[in-house]
């Protein structure tokens, strides 16, 4: 089944170190500090469908602490500054759970950072960085749309609040 629009929808999933609400733009060239759950990915079934399934899988999440490790450097050129994050058996879990909700092997653009290859980093964004050796909860993630080039816009379609345990 074909989005609304009939047309393949780009959507990525995200854990901010703030509280953002639905709606929220930001400027592709400045994110706000976050770790990516899922890379981007395309479909052509539903967003409202895609939005349920987060649903299900997040009301069934605690809230994860991560480890930061070292600064490194990404991308294709090893230009992008990241703080590293402690890959533990609950964030891949999480990381697995919610790729299975995409459900399309080859709809996560970059599969070879996605499953086992899944490398969780924080990129350094103009407000900052993460420091190396520090802790944080992930306690919210964010549906968002993601729209490709420098001058995109991205929209938070959706959060979703991790379960508090007593």
């Amino acid at each position: 089944m074909k989005s609304e629009s009939g047309e393949r929808e780009k959507l990525i999933v995200v854990s901010f170190f703030q509280e953002l609400e639905p709606g929220y733009r930001f400027s592709a060239s400045d994110w706000p500090l976050h770790l990516t759950l899922v890379r981007p990915f395309s479909t052509e079934e539903p967003v409202e469908d895609i939005e349920t399934a987060l649903t299900e899988v997040f009301s069934e999440q605690s809230a994860i602490t991560i480890d930061f490790g070292e600064v490194a450097q990404f991308g294709p050129r090893e230009d992008v500054p990241v703080t590293t994050v402690v890959k533990t058996p609950e964030l891949q879990d999480l990381h697995d759970r919610l790729l299975a909700v995409v459900e399309v092997p080859d709809a996560v653009n970059n599969p070879q950072w996605s499953g086992n290859e899944y490398r969780p980093h924080v990129s350094h964004q103009r407000q900052g960085a993460m420091p190396p050796g520090e802790s944080a909860q992930l306690r919210q993630a964010a549906l968002l749309d993601y729209q490709d080039g420098q001058n995109a816009t991205r929209t938070i379609r959706r959060t979703y609040s991790f379960i508090e345990l007593s």
